[in-house]
């Protein structure tokens, strides 16, 4: 049932937006090759995929309507996938509407790269 209604909230999104224009996606095998080894991310990052690809993005407070626990640490935009247990880290032009995926990593891989990056900003 949550399945269910999780896939029919996400349809919903794509045929709200597919009738806009679209953004290209770079960096897919990242995902793939992610989803090798994290299995049950599969079908949470092919859902990523299709609403991205599906839409038109303006602004991050646009990109936020659709992903509203997207966050901004520049230059990147960082999605949270799968209930908060896998992320999508990209850079995400808004005037060409392109999203390069940077990398996907677990929820612990990205706190441990989270700090590093903080670490670095001092």
């Amino acid at each position: 049932m949550k399945d269910e209604n999780f896939r029919a909230r996400i349809d919903n999104i794509i045929s709200i937006c597919y009738n806009h224009s679209w953004v290209r996606v770079h960096g897919l095998r990242k995902l793939e090759e992610f989803a090798k080894k994290h299995r049950d991310a599969q079908s949470r990052l092919d859902t990523w995929v299709d609403i991205m690809q599906s839409c038109a993005y303006q602004s991050f407070a646009d990109l936020r309507g659709t992903f509203p626990n997207a966050d901004y640490d520049k230059p990147y935009t960082i999605f949270n996938i799968g209930g908060n247990k896998y992320r999508v880290i990209a850079v995400v032009d808004y005037s060409i509407q392109i999203v390069l995926i940077n990398s996907v990593m677990t929820h612990a891989e990205y706190d441990r790269w989270n700090r590093k990056g903080k670490n670095r900003r001092k």
